[in-house]
């Protein structure tokens, strides 16, 4: 599902709903355990919401450099800065 919403400088966003973690994996420019930090972030294009047997491990970096790791069902795919997803 993709849907587009106006933002305050009225460009478009397309905002994804990931249903599958294949389609994750399939989002142009994924890389696995790609950590994501305030200073890398870019935008984000899209969100999932997974059964408890689906759920994906979190790569915000935290302060010690280590991925958070924690399993999520609910959250968002990320583009970075230097044009990958997480």
């Amino acid at each position: 599902m993709v849907a587009t919403v106006k933002n305050p400088n009225k460009s478009r966003v397309v905002v994804r709903k990931f249903k599958l973690q294949k389609d994750i994996e399939n989002t142009d420019g994924f890389v696995k355990n790609n950590p994501l930090t305030a200073d890398n972030y870019a935008e984000p294009i899209g969100h999932y919401r997974f059964e408890k047997n689906y759920w994906v491990h979190c790569c915000i970096e935290k302060t010690n450099g280590n991925l958070c790791n924690q399993l999520h069902g609910y959250g968002f795919v990320i583009r970075l800065k230097d044009g990958t997803a997480t």
